[in-house]
């Protein structure tokens, strides 16, 4: 195995901290009704600090609590919230942090080896890989050839292989965005596709595989691609294609859109749950603006969950939240609920929508530079990718299971 040598860019500033995580029930009630006047924190593009529990009311008890959440590891909106965490003060470990923002996309568990994948933030191409091993606690950052300077993003492990969604580089012959797979043992790397009828997809930026239909012993690749240059980023791949979803079917050797822009104008994270019946799918406002209700954006933030029928097409859109920001990360567990990467933090719903609590990012980043976008939920930890810092928090369920080969 190559690694990279470690120069100051990688080198990390604190080894492991462990603490317990502190929270604070906040009764729902208060997410719909709220003493008046209030002030919930303003909306503006760029303002990261957008959290719900900035808002003021009129009344001090309410405010107080606001305050001690906005210290807190986690606010709980739900009960069932602390099922999930096992108690009121679950184990949180800060494993490392770095002068570069090394931990912020993919999030992907690889759980034959228990070790979670991920890559660096993508305002600063070109983007890296780095596993974590949560055996050791022990963060390395391999050096791999096929994914060099072609910026790998989200990513999810299957079969043996880790793949990746790769957004591209315009500047590098090889920079075409596209889906690649990466041997976990050598780190060899295989392109499974890059295009579509001659034409440059767009950034591909999420993927996730799914056995569904009426042949789940053959599974479909469905992934996401956007458009970075509307949301400000520049570099990546340039297309005359349109966002969308595709699905690519090994069986068939066909790639095919699937859920076009006009069901969900910016498509982001996709998953699909533990049965394989449902795809759920993030979008965003374009261009992007807090919320999608301002400016020139269309579009909204949302989570749309489809149904997969016994052809593996998603069908049935139906709402599952909106969103405060926008949701960038997404995984769904074995229970079926919901994860996503927010503004708030690590925000988790019920399968039907209803917010939980929330991971808070106001406790966990310095809030200075991105906001939190993914995670990683591996068997009862929660892998916290804070931007510039790594987190790992003991749950009280084994949320994702090899078995069922979520993540």
């Amino acid at each position: 195995m190559r690694f990279l040598v470690l120069l100051a860019l990688f080198a990390p500033l604190t080894s492991v901290l462990s603490e317990k995580a502190t929270g604070v029930l906040i009764p729902s009630e208060y997410t719909y009704l709220l003493p008046t006047p209030f002030e919930g924190p303003q909306s503006v593009d760029g303002n990261f600090s957008t959290n719900y529990i900035n808002t003021v009311t009129a009344n001090a008890s309410i405010n107080s609590l606001f305050k001690i959440a906005l210290n807190a590891t986690y606010y709980a909106l739900d009960k069932e919230f602390y099922e999930i965490l096992g108690g009121e003060a679950p184990d949180i470990q800060l494993v490392q942090m770095r002068s570069t923002d090394f931990a912020y996309e993919a999030g992907a568990w690889d759980y034959d080896t228990n070790q979670v994948w991920f890559a660096s933030e993508n305002t600063s191409p070109p983007t890296y890989v780095s596993i974590l091993n949560l055996n050791t606690n022990e963060i390395a950052t391999p050096d791999i050839p096929g994914l060099r300077s072609i910026n790998p993003n989200g990513g999810y492990y299957f079969q043996g292989k880790m793949y990746f969604a790769v957004l591209g580089n315009q500047s590098v012959p090889n920079g075409a965005p596209g889906i690649y797979a990466v041997d976990t043992a050598t780190y060899e790397v295989t392109p499974i596709l890059n295009s579509w009828f001659g034409e440059a997809l767009e950034s591909v930026d999420d993927l996730t595989w799914v056995k569904c239909g009426a042949e789940p012993s053959q599974p479909n690749l469905f992934f996401s691609t956007l458009d970075l240059g509307i949301l400000g980023h520049n570099g990546f791949a340039g297309t005359s294609l349109s966002d969308a979803v595709f699905r690519f079917s090994p069986l068939t050797n066909s790639l095919q859109g699937v859920i076009s822009r006009s069901d969900i104008v910016e498509p982001n994270g996709v998953r699909s749950d533990a049965t394989g019946k449902y795809l759920f799918v993030t979008g965003d406002a374009a261009p992007f603006s807090l919320g999608g209700g301002a400016g020139i954006s269309f579009g909204s933030s949302v989570i749309y969950r489809f149904t997969l029928d016994d052809e593996c097409f998603p069908v049935n859109k139906r709402l599952i939240g909106t969103v405060r920001s926008y949701a960038d990360g997404l995984h769904i567990d074995d229970y079926g609920r919901v994860w996503t990467g927010e503004f708030d933090g690590i925000v988790v719903r019920s399968p039907t929508g209803k917010v939980l609590g929330v991971f808070n990012a106001e406790a966990l980043q310095d809030r200075k530079g991105s906001p939190l976008a993914n995670f990683a939920i591996a068997g009862d930890k929660l892998v916290i990718l804070a931007v510039d810092r790594l987190y790992v928090l003991q749950l009280g369920q084994n949320v994702t299971s090899a078995r069922t080969g979520t993540q």
